[in-house]
């Protein structure tokens, strides 16, 4: 008999700070920057890449610990100003804040800060540098002054980072970036290298490269770069983060979870090398085996439950149409038979034969990685999955607020709206969300979304998004056909 689950343990999304919470081993990533840091000519941009969830918070938290008493280090989050400030502002202003602490300098700083009009600089200078293809003649006629004007805050920026470091490194840990909306996180990039590149300044931004790239092939359209050639200007060191070998995340599991859950590690460790997924997938599981236990409607089998709460969070699509097309008489789900029937067949001429117009199935059999998790012990075939879908409801009361939605329940006015003048095609998802109108307007286009969450819809794919009210669309290619007006 299986023993029960007595003293749940909840895993938090806590960054980790210090070696001694380091349960993923990843000091010796810490100590890595810290040595490249310190040995570096600055000023210098480290890039810690990673998807999310990878650690680089941690990594970076690590490293800042490691640096206090050899460099000055100041941390910067920039989604916190996401939606209030100007991101190059608040960066900016969160150095001098720093620089103000030396009483000696208190005074100049704020005299530096009230000379500078920072949104006007960052504007211009941005175009100038950039060569955007919006500068005017006027602005053109003006650049002696741009290049005054930039000259100024350079020599006035480095003449205070060099007084108050006094030979040490000024070291900004910007965090979160690819969460803020990809312009956004563009301008901080800017702000780097047009205005904040002064000897003895290092920046270490952890973000996840791909969409900082994807951010600016948008913004930038039509101009003769790539998103990595960009990325490649700015940040000088690459720093990845891996993902967690499978070994690894067995190892991780090992560290964080209650004991009485530490046996279901190797069904765990499926979900993938990234430790919030991970921690995601342990909690879920805890929580459901609790109901389970409070329940005496259902028996469960815990080992089927961690299997479960694996293809949930790393397969979601494949979950939701398991449960749709569960039949109650089989008290199985009908993908799932037809999925065994398939591999039974071991004839590659009736495979093809029986996936003729059936596109859902095509998708999921042609899943190599799901097909073998299915095929591992504890199998799925013949299991009764009436009590885990119970469970599953019953830990997801919101699911019924967020409905699919088709591309026949929207008018076609808002379907063309929503190509943006035939510059998206592959409709992916479409999200029913009308609170949105307030922050993003009736129509909204632009940007490059990278999937998994937003306002209670889960497992989203990656796209490019443009927003009808009160829809969201979510598209799979940029394929700009023409530029006719809608």
């Amino acid at each position: 008999m299986e023993q029960a689950i007595r003293k749940p343990m909840i895993s938090t999304d806590k960054e980790i700070r210090e070696p001694k919470e380091d349960s993923l081993d990843f000091k010796w990533f810490a100590y890595t920057l810290r040595r490249v840091i310190l040995s570096a000519e600055t000023p210098i941009t480290i890039g810690v890449y990673g998807e999310w969830g990878a650690g680089k918070t941690s990594v970076m938290w690590m490293t800042k610990e490691s640096l206090k008493e050899e460099a000055i280090t100041i941390w910067f989050n920039a989604w916190k100003y996401d939606k209030v400030y100007d991101l190059r502002v608040a960066l900016i202003q969160t150095i001098l804040k720093e620089i103000a602490k030396d009483k000696n300098l208190a005074e100049k700083v704020q005299d530096f800060a009230k000379k500078v009009n920072w949104l006007s600089i960052a504007k211009i200078a941005t175009s100038f540098v950039l060569g955007s293809p919006t500068v005017s003649i006027e602005d053109f006629l003006k650049q002696d002054e741009m290049i005054s004007v930039i000259s100024e805050f350079d020599n006035k920026f480095n003449e205070l980072v060099k007084k108050y470091t006094k030979g040490k490194a000024l070291v900004v840990f910007i965090d979160d970036l690819d969460r803020c909306l990809p312009e956004k996180s563009i301008d901080i990039l800017e702000a780097i290298k047009l205005f904040l590149d002064a000897e003895g300044c290092v920046f270490v931004i952890g973000a996840n490269k791909r969409v900082i790239e994807e951010g600016i092939k948008v913004r930038y359209k039509g101009m003769p770069f790539e998103g990595t050639d960009y990325m490649e200007k700015i940040v000088q060191i690459p720093f990845n983060l891996p993902e967690l070998s499978e070994e690894d995340a067995q190892g991780f599991i090992e560290k964080i979870a209650p004991q009485e859950i530490k046996e279901y590690k190797e069904i765990m460790a499926k979900i993938g090398g990234n430790p919030r997924r991970i921690k995601r997938v342990i909690n879920k599981f805890i929580l459901q085996s609790t109901l389970a236990e409070e329940t005496t409607k259902f028996k469960v089998d815990r080992r089927i439950l961690a299997k479960l709460s694996v293809i949930e969070l790393r397969w979601g699509k494949f979950y939701g149409d398991l449960i749709k097309y569960y039949d109650k008489d089989l008290k199985t789900s009908l993908l799932l038979k037809e999925l065994r029937e398939l591999i039974d067949l071991k004839d590659d001429e009736k495979v093809k034969e029986k996936l003729k117009g059936y596109e859902m199935l095509r998708k999921y059999y042609e899943d190599k990685t799901l097909i073998n998790f299915l095929n591992e012990t504890p199998k799925l075939w013949e299991v009764n999955l009436q009590p885990y879908i119970y469970l599953r409801k019953t830990a997801t009361p919101d699911e019924e607020k967020y409905p699919e939605v088709h591309p026949s329940d929207i008018d076609k006015k808002t379907l063309e709206k929503a190509t943006a003048n035939d510059q998206y095609s592959n409709l992916r998802r479409i999200l029913l969300l009308p609170e949105d109108k307030d922050f993003y307007g009736r129509f909204y286009d632009y940007g490059y979304w990278t999937g998994t969450e937003w306002h209670g819809y889960k497992d989203l794919p990656p796209g490019y998004w443009v927003y009808v009210y009160p829809y969201w669309f979510i598209w799979g290619e940029e394929t700009k056909i023409n530029n006719r007006k809608l």
